[in-house]
Formats: structure tokens, sequence, C-alpha cells
């Protein structure tokens, strides 16, 4: 292998020890993930865990040549506790390939749905339409989850806890930091500090009691740069021997899936070519990233055209979801644009979808923000916008400060699908809970080390 083919491999590598790999790579691995050949591209995907909030190596891992089997075994640093850096020849590679395989999923966890390919994602919303007819059933029959939140919520307890009970299953709900030990994520930290308990112990011991593990945990909003590491979450599914949910980080898949469903409810089942607008909304404080990037992901996803409504340049999102759109919209169809003009963005749309959210360049910074936002409370949803679109759907994930961000008239109109989106919770989240039970890789199951 060339020299400087091993010193890129060896830096793809580094993802799995140093926490604050090189971005300058970045270029380099856009241009070979995009246009490279075929082993420009496989570098690619292992550079990508440098930048890649759910990477999966587990594809080439479960199906590749010796090579790219090997690559794998380097990348799974991204994942298990004690990465390989130097991978012989052994039993190593057949042992993870066994371990990996299954016709289900390509990887055993549901941190973003980017990890999913779209027939995997049809199947969940097909099974959830099941679930919708009869929520009743025995599917996570002796089946535990332990639902962790760092933040509050009320929609994602009640649709997990409610969700795993109505099937049979068993949920923990836990609050690290006050009714839970807080917890330190940082390898190598010396742990004199608030924290009683590393992830190291945490995971590994829940995934000897559950079946599964959900995570809550929001970015700090100091310093996206870090925040965008989604370290908590990422952490779990490093350490934890059994599947891990993502109930919201600086993404939200399960909405995703909701927010899909409500959609293929009202406007059928194909929602290829209609016109989608993601509109930035006003808030008295700056809020999570996660829906917006997710609306982003999946409204491309399934082909729309897509307009991303905000203020100013400012708001536009991380380029990790910008870029995802715009592969999805290769990938499927569509098309992706970029508006500060409500009224026309408005103009025809069929789904305008809301949410707030605080410009990334101002991380840390929010008072230097704030006249920005408040000079732009009239981006609000209200009746003289929704009638400037095609009899078009209105949404919002939940929770809504009402005359704030969308009018009264405006939530209480047959427009609004906020509420079945909202339901559409407990179904999907069902879905992803059995998927992953049935994957074969769940409680008491050994794990390379």
């Amino acid at each position: 292998m060339p020299a400087m083919q091993e010193q890129l491999q060896a830096i793809a590598m580094e993802g799995m020890h140093h926490p604050h790999p090189n971005p300058l790579l970045y270029a380099l691995w856009v241009r070979w993930r995009e246009r490279g050949n075929g082993q420009e591209q496989l570098q690619a995907i292992a550079m990508e865990g440098m930048h890649h909030p759910h990477p999966n190596p587990f594809r080439q891992r479960e199906r590749g040549t010796r090579q790219e089997q090997l690559q794998a075994i380097a990348m799974e640093g991204m994942h298990h506790p004690h990465p390989n850096p130097h991978p012989g020849e052994g039993d190593e590679a057949g042992a993870a390939q066994a371990l990996f395989s299954g016709d289900h999923v390509n990887n055993k966890n549901f941190l973003g749905t980017q990890d999913w390919s779209r027939p995997e994602l049809d199947s969940l919303l097909e099974q959830a339409r099941r679930f919708r007819a009869n929520r009743l059933g025995n599917e996570l029959q002796g089946r535990s989850i332990a639902l962790l939140f760092f933040n509050p919520s009320m929609r994602t307890r009640t649709s997990f806890e409610l969700g795993a009970h109505q099937l049979g299953g068993k949920a923990i709900v836990l609050a690290p930091g006050k009714d839970a030990w807080p917890i330190e994520f940082d390898v190598g930290s010396v742990m004199d500090g608030e924290a009683e308990e590393h992830i190291a112990e945490v995971a590994r011991v829940l995934s000897r009691y559950v079946d599964l593990i959900g995570v809550r945990a929001f970015p700090k909003f100091q310093d996206w740069s870090v925040d965008r590491e989604d370290r908590v979450i990422n952490a779990f599914a490093r350490f934890a021997t059994v599947p891990v949910i993502n109930m919201e980080t600086i993404t939200h898949p399960c909405q995703e899936l909701a927010h899909i469903m409500a959609l293929q409810q009202h406007l059928g089942g194909d929602l290829k070519g209609r016109k989608y607008v993601l509109t930035w909304t006003y808030h008295p404080k700056p809020l999570n990233t996660a829906v917006a990037n997710s609306a982003l992901q999946i409204a491309t996803r399934y082909g729309m055209d897509v307009t991303l409504l905000c203020p100013t340049d400012e708001y536009l999102l991380d380029p990790r979801y910008m870029d995802f759109a715009r592969q999805n919209v290769a990938a499927n169809g569509g098309s992706l644009s970029i508006s500060h003009d409500p009224q026309a963005a408005y103009r025809g749309a069929d789904v305008i979808y809301a949410k707030s959210w605080g410009a990334i360049p101002y991380f840390g910074r929010w008072d230097q923000e704030k006249p920005i936002r408040d000079a732009h409370k009239h981006f609000i949803v209200d009746e003289a916008k929704m009638a400037l679109t095609n009899n078009g759907m209105f949404s919002h994930c939940l929770p809504l400060r009402r005359n704030v961000k969308a009018t009264d008239g405006v939530m209480d109109s047959k427009a609004c699908i906020a509420i079945d989106e909202a339901e559409n919770r407990l179904h999907v989240q069902k879905a992803v809970m059995v998927s992953l039970v049935g994957s074969g890789i769940g409680n008491g199951e050994s794990r390379m080390v």
C-alpha cells in the first residue's frame, strides 16, 4: 500500500482515540466521498467518523472483501471500547461478520435515519401503521428498555413508556444527575468532579439488564464544534452491547418517522414532488436544531421539493445536514432551495413545517444573536401566510408557543396535523423497538472485546 494511503488511513483511524480530529481533511473527504474511485470512497467512509454523528462501519465489515473488512475493523473504534489499530489476519473479521450479520438492518442502533435504507424506513412505517390499527400486542413480551433523559420530555417519555407496556415490555426511566448518578463521558478523564460513574460502566451494566437503551441529550448550546459530535449518545453506542435509540440529541429520528407518517396519512403514500417548506419561527430563546436537521433529512429522503425558509444565511443548518439533504435529492429526486422571503416560500406549498432554532455562528454568544431573532417575529405561521399555500398542511413537533410560533387560528384549523404527528410517535417507536429486538442483538449476547 502506498505510504500516502497508509497515512490517510492512520488519520482516519485517529478518530478512534482523538476527541478533536483534524477538520482540514473535510474537503478531501467530500471530494473522495462524492467523486472518488471505490478505494477512495471506502477511505472517505472511514474518515467520516471524524465528522459524522452516526458512522456505520458495519456494512463493509459484514459484506465486504478482506480489504474492506480490515478497514471496517479499524473503523470499529467509533463504537468499540477497545479498538485495534493493527488488525491481524486471524479470525477477527469472521467473528465480526458473524456478530453483525442479519437480513434485517445494516447496523444495530437507531441513531439517525441516514443510517437506514429507504426500504428499511418504509418497513418501519408500515409496521407503525399496523400498530396504529391495533395498539396491543406481545412483540416485546419479556423485553425491557432503559430510557435515559438528560433533558425534559412529555411526548417522548409517555410514548416510549406506554409503547413498551402495550406490547408486553417494561420501560425503566432514569434521569442521570437527578434520580441516577451523574455520568462522565470523556475517556481518560480524572473523575474528581460531580460525575460518579463513567459511561464505560453505565452502558455495559445497563446492557446486562435491558434489551434496549434510549437516550435523550440536548446540546449544551455553548460550542457547536463540540455539540455536533453528539458525544453522549455516541458514547452509549460505543460501549453498550444492546441497541441504542436516539430519543433526540442533535437530530430527532423518531420525530422524523412520525412526521412522514402523518404526511402520508393526509397526502397519500407517495410524497415525491410535493412542495415542502421548513420554516424557522421566532422563539424568545435559542433552541436546538435537532428537529430542523431531521426534517430537512427526511423530507428530502422522500423526494419532496424542499424549501428551507429562514431569516438570514446565519440560520442555515450545519453543513453536515445540508449535505445530507443534497445527497438525498440526488438519490431520491425532488429539490432543495433556500429562501429568506416568507411570502415567496409559502406560495403553492403543500406542507408547512415550523420550528425555531438558534443560529449556529452565535452558539455561546446568544446575546449577540437575540437582536436578529427579535427582528424576525413576523416569521410566525399565520392565516395570511397559510392562505398562500396549495391548501397546505401545517405541522410542528410540539411543544409550541401559541401566537409566538403559530397563531391560534392556524393551530385550531383543519390544516393542522400536529396532533396526528404526536400520536404517531407512539406507533413509530413501537416499530423501532420491535425492529431492533428482532435484529438478534439483545440482552445477554456476547460482544468481541
